[in-house]
């Protein structure tokens, strides 16, 4: 196997930008989430299985600025001859005819001072793949997922950090009581206290 990746990198004062491009490969292999709880006893390969091969390119814009960096990246990449796991009484490996696609772009912002630092993040991603002769969503993969978070630090005392994280409606696969999951978010904070030797903390 061939697998070339080039990359190339541009700088002009506070802006900076990058392209790369590459290839890769996958074997197959009997072992995946199915056989690992099922066993290998279910699992039926009624061909040779074809090895997956993935493509991908990005593209990114950032700019920094004093305590503030931004960056926006857009990326695509395919795989032909995915390999699938069809649940019909048994288990069985085939490739698929179709590439699974996975197109988006992210955003992201950081402001960082020697006291506070706030990120801030966005992703839309769209990973589609042929199932049963129609093009559907890849199971798991949500189209949008957001994050925030901060921290502050008090020299000699502690830091306190503060996340919320919220994932999109995302397809489910194998459920029998819903094929599409609910939003949903996580939030956590994170306090730290220095008192002598000892480090206290919560989260």
């Amino acid at each position: 196997f061939v697998s070339p990746r080039l990359w190339g990198l541009a700088r002009r004062g506070s802006w900076s930008s990058r392209l790369s491009f590459g290839t890769g490969f996958f074997a197959p292999t009997p072992l995946t989430e199915e056989t690992e709880a099922a066993g290998l006893s279910r699992l039926i390969v009624p061909a040779p299985l074809q090895p997956e091969r993935g493509r991908s390119a990005s593209f990114d814009l950032t700019r920094a600025s004093g305590p503030l960096s931004a960056t926006l990246t857009l990326f695509h990449s395919s795989i032909t001859d995915p390999v699938e796991v069809e649940r019909a009484g048994n288990f069985t490996l085939v490739n698929l005819p179709a590439p699974t696609t996975n197109t988006g772009v992210e955003a992201l912002a950081i402001w960082k001072t020697e006291a506070f630092s706030f990120v801030a993040n966005y992703a839309y991603v769209k990973s589609r793949e042929t199932s049963e002769g129609t093009r559907v969503d890849v199971p798991l993969t949500p189209r949008h997922s957001v994050g925030l978070d901060a921290a502050w630090e008090w020299e000699g005392a502690g830091r306190l950090g503060v996340e919320w994280f919220y994932t999109g409606a995302q397809r489910l696969d194998g459920n029998p009581y819903r094929s599409e999951s609910r939003p949903y978010s996580v939030f956590g904070v994170l306090a730290t206290r220095q008192i002598g030797r000892a480090l206290l903390f919560i989260n």
